[in-house]
């Protein structure tokens, strides 16, 4: 099959693969994303197409993302169901697994260049990508991550993450260290309106 037709044609047979292929490990698909859950945690994998896309070809990466079930409580949201890969606070492409220089991006055309995207996808994602996920299933792990200097998102989500965790696990002392940090911060940036959001909801649950 040629053309735009053979291209969602491929693209559909990657996604129905690669359920099959991350099933076993826990992950459960919906639409271009797979997601699979701990008692603290939501983490997903998402395919992403791009807009931009030549007329005949699809070009596709995937994003990573990981969301504690605490900070979605605190936000207001449905913690039983997966959140989205991009409002996930820790959250990243598939090629900082692959250390590339830029994203990494595959062209899908037919059956066979979709294949070959599978195909590296599916390797990356089973020996680095699994292995990054099988480590980050607590609270605790999170805040673990954080402390290797790593931000994996943006910097605001995560001082907000690692405020709301230590306050979870009960680190006071740390959480009032860090409470004061973002006090310094965030107020007075272009994220004036949120901070002061954050730390009067914060300030009432911890109150």
């Amino acid at each position: 099959m040629q053309g735009r037709e053979g291209a969602d044609s491929a693209v559909k047979q990657l996604l129905v693969e690669l359920n099959r292929e991350l099933r076993p490990f826990g992950f459960r698909r919906r639409g271009q994303s797979f997601a699979r859950q701990s008692s603290e945690c939501w983490q997903v994998v998402n395919v992403q197409l791009s807009r931009f896309s030549p007329q005949n070809e699809k070009s596709l990466t995937v994003n990573i993302g990981v969301h504690s079930k605490t900070v979605l409580h605190f936000r207001g949201k449905d913690s039983s169901k997966p959140p989205l890969y991009y409002a996930c606070p820790i959250s990243f492409r598939i090629g900082w697994l692959m250390q590339t220089t830029s994203d990494k991006w595959w062209t899908v055309r037919d059956e066979i260049s979709g294949q070959m995207a599978l195909t590296e996808i599916d390797e990356v994602l089973q020996s680095k990508g699994l292995p990054f996920l099988d480590v980050l299933q607590t609270n605790k792990d999170i805040l673990d991550r954080y402390e290797t200097g790593e931000v994996l998102g943006f910097e605001i989500e995560r001082d907000e993450t690692r405020l709301l965790l230590l306050a979870a696990i009960g680190a006071n002392d740390e959480a009032r260290k860090r409470l004061e940090e973002y006090r310094t911060r965030w107020p007075n940036t272009g994220a004036t309106d949120r901070a002061a959001k954050f730390l009067k909801d914060f300030e009432a649950a911890n109150a």
